[in-house]
């Protein structure tokens, strides 16, 4: 890993650590004396290694111990998630046997469904 990739990750998990929000790429490139192409360049490469997160946004980078952390409190609570869902690993609800649920069940009589379907249209007179 170059110099600057390290320095930007430490500088970035410190302030991360300090304010509870991610940088800007003016206030990185402030404190290394550095233009913000270069920051851009080092943010890309450390997303690309896995070191960092990054969201659309002026405050965008995130870490991702702090991602898996709360994916783990989440599938903890019962949660499922997009990931899960893709896996087919959803978490079984509580007090039941089987994580899915029961099917829909239609709250109107039959004789109406055909009024919905348009059966009730257009009788001859």
């Amino acid at each position: 890993m170059s110099s600057l990739k390290l320095l930007v990750l430490n500088w970035v998990r410190g302030y991360i650590g300090r304010w509870g929000e991610s940088p800007s790429y003016g206030e990185i490139a402030e404190a290394f004396g550095i233009g913000r192409s270069s920051v851009k360049r080092a943010i890309k490469r450390l997303v690309a290694d896995g070191l960092l997160l990054q969201r659309p946004g002026h405050r965008g980078l995130a870490l991702p111990q702090d991602r898996d952390n709360a994916l783990r409190t989440l599938r903890a609570l019962g949660f499922p998630i997009d990931e899960d869902i893709v896996q087919g690993h959803l978490p079984q609800a509580p007090g039941t046997n089987s994580t899915l649920l029961p099917p829909p069940a239609l709250d109107y009589a039959a004789a109406g469904a055909a009024e919905i379907d348009g059966g009730g249209k257009g009788s001859a007179s």
